[in-house]
This record gives C-alpha cells, sequence and structure tokens, in this order.
C-alpha cells in the first residue's frame, strides 16, 4: 500500500505528465507551492486569532465559533471552500491545473489580508 506522501507524488507526476512541457511542470510546482505556502499561513493566523494551537486535524481551527473572533461569515465559508480544495490536492482526489490552483492561492491571500489584525 501507498504511503501518503507516495500517492502525492503519483498525483503531481500524473498532473505534470497531463502538460508535458518543462514550463507547465514548472507553473504547477509553483502554483502548488505557492497555494500551500499561503495554507499554512492562514493557518497559523487562525491559530493567533483563536489562541488554539493545532490538534491532530487544523480542522477544530476552522469551526462555526470563529464568528466570536471577528472573522465573517462568508470569510469562514471561504475558508471551508479552500480547506476542501487543500485536502482534495494533498490527498489525490483531484487533479487541478496550474491557473486554478494559483486562483485559490490568491484566494487565500486575500483572506490573509482581511483577517489583519
Amino acid at each position: 500500500m501507498a504511503s501518503g506522501y507516495q500517492l502525492f507524488q503519483a498525483v503531481l507526476n500524473e498532473e505534470r505528465a497531463a502538460d508535458g512541457t518543462e514550463e507547465g511542470q514548472r507553473k504547477f510546482d509553483l502554483a502548488l507551492g505557492r497555494f500551500l505556502s499561503l495554507w499554512v499561513s492562514l493557518e497559523r493566523k487562525l491559530q493567533s486569532l483563536t489562541g488554539k494551537r493545532p490538534s491532530s486535524s487544523s480542522a477544530r481551527l476552522l469551526h462555526p465559533s470563529l464568528d466570536q473572533y471577528g472573522v465573517q461569515a462568508e470569510d469562514q465559508e471561504e475558508i471551508h471552500r479552500l480547506r476542501s480544495i487543500r485536502n482534495q490536492l494533498v490527498h489525490g482526489q483531484i487533479l487541478l491545473p496550474a491557473s486554478e490552483i494559483e486562483n485559490a492561492a490568491n484566494r487565500i491571500a486575500t483572506l490573509i489580508e482581511r483577517l489583519k489584525d
């Protein structure tokens, strides 16, 4: 049975093969790296807002009580949508083109800006 990391690498290789060019691979790698980096920043921002340390699952940070920390309902919904994309990418459930991953990364960056103190 393949480990989670092996599955993730297989998904990456499959997506890269779909484009077949070195430039396509570079764009995909950059988009995915930026998305995941921004996701980590978003999780840290939420930890800072709530004062809660991460547990075995970051899902506990993304619960409905975020409104008590000033997070608007539409931002909470966006966080949940982006978390779903993140989970599906990391677990190999979906393959997205670099442009869609970059779009999702931009949405995370916008959220981080809105959540600034």
